[in-house]
């Protein structure tokens, strides 16, 4: 699809989930696309996005936060969920408008701005700069976001968490923070080709 098409059904689609999201933005390609008029001349084979969905009290007495009911009837209302959980999936493969599709992707707050600088790509520059960073600074990425790779066991090339009391990372704040976790210098999306 162009550009155009993938940014309008974010702001569409946006539109709706805003009002039922702490965060909400937009990433991939399209977002390394927004201030670089020639990236925006290149197809977008889809559409990434990654949100912290507010939530809400479950209603059952162990009292357990869960998704928004808002948020889930919006997807429900406006795509076809492809694969994920829409309840408590951390990934959902979205179609919208019958042909769009979108990539949601719904970190943990802690991971967010780690999850938004990987989700914004490239591939490359999240494998050997983002992913060989923490690397550097004896971190692994499991299914529960980064831990320590000392607390940690890999099986073909899945990294396990084995600690009951994990070292955790600091929750960013900002995608600038975790590049300065890092050490490293901010690079402005247009220049993550």
């Amino acid at each position: 699809m162009t550009y155009e098409t993938a940014y309008r059904a974010f702001i569409e689609l946006g539109q709706e989930l805003y009002p039922f999201c702490e965060i909400l933005r937009i990433a991939g390609s399209v977002r390394r696309a927004l201030v670089t008029p020639s990236l925006q001349e290149k197809d977008v084979k889809d559409v990434e996005i990654v949100a912290l969905p507010l939530t809400e009290n479950s209603g059952l007495f162990d009292d357990a936060p869960v998704r928004s009911k808002g948020f889930c009837d919006v997807l429900k209302s406006n795509v076809s969920i492809l694969q994920g959980d829409i309840n408590t999936g951390r990934y959902l493969k979205l179609l919208y408008q019958k042909d769009i599709k979108i990539d949601l992707f719904l970190p943990e707050r802690y991971d967010f701005y780690r999850q938004f600088a990987i989700r914004t790509g490239s591939a490359d520059f999240a494998k050997n700069v983002l992913a060989s960073g923490w690397r550097k600074l004896g971190w692994v990425g499991t299914k529960d976001g980064l831990r320590r790779e000392s607390e940690c066991a890999a099986q073909d090339k899945v990294w396990t968490c084995k600690a009951k009391k994990p070292t955790l990372p600091p929750a960013w704040n900002s995608e600038k923070e975790f590049f300065d976790w890092l050490g490293i210098e901010y690079v402005e999306p247009h220049n993550r080709g």
